[in-house]
């Protein structure tokens, strides 16, 4: 009974990881995609980071990591759940898989977040004085209130990720005890 719990909880948290990685992936490609008024032109995101000259180059790299870390959310999203598929992983296995995936999930969390907030302290020199990526995401002068929305959506998602790692790895491990708790003598 414990076993189908567990598997329809992690079942779910896999899947809710892959709708999250999905969501972060098409945001990504709409703010790419997005006109933005620097300079007294139009030009869209993907524009001002790689072709501009604006745009710092380490910059450049953060967007780009920031892509393949939601990949790679995407891909231990999907492993979750074939491993969950698996029905010849024994219990007290699959609990040392489940800490050792919500450890990789907590990292790649705080990572992430890392490179949003490096990205959007990242600046871009515009003409009068340079501004902060923050500081154009803001402005509704520069870009339309759907971008800030958008942005921020990745800081929630990485609070939700936080979230489903504590809950996966605490799971694990309480199992793992209890595994251990039986094996020790009295």
């Amino acid at each position: 009974m414990e076993r189908i719990v567990i598997d329809k909880w992690l079942v779910r948290f896999g899947l809710g990881i892959v709708v999250l990685s999905i969501l972060e992936i098409i945001s990504i490609i709409i703010l790419g995609v997005t006109p933005l008024f620097i300079d007294g032109s139009f030009m869209t995101m993907n524009v001002l980071i790689f072709t501009s000259g604006l745009f710092p180059l380490v910059g450049s790299f953060i967007w780009v990591f920031l892509l393949l870390i939601i990949c790679g959310f995407l891909i231990l999203g999907v492993f979750l759940i074939f491993i969950i598929k698996k029905k010849n992983i024994t219990l007290p296995y699959l609990a040392k898989y489940s800490i050792v995936i919500g450890i990789f999930l907590l990292i790649g969390a705080f990572n992430k977040m890392e490179y949003v907030y490096v990205f959007q302290r990242s600046t871009v020199n515009t003409t009068p004085t340079a501004l902060s990526v923050q500081a154009i995401l803001v402005n509704p002068a520069f870009t339309p209130f759907y971008v800030l929305v958008l942005w921020n959506f990745f800081s929630v998602v990485v609070c939700a990720y936080t979230v489903v790692a504590l809950i996966i790895a605490a799971g694990g491990l309480n199992i793992t005890l209890k595994f251990e708790r039986k094996e020790l003598p009295k």
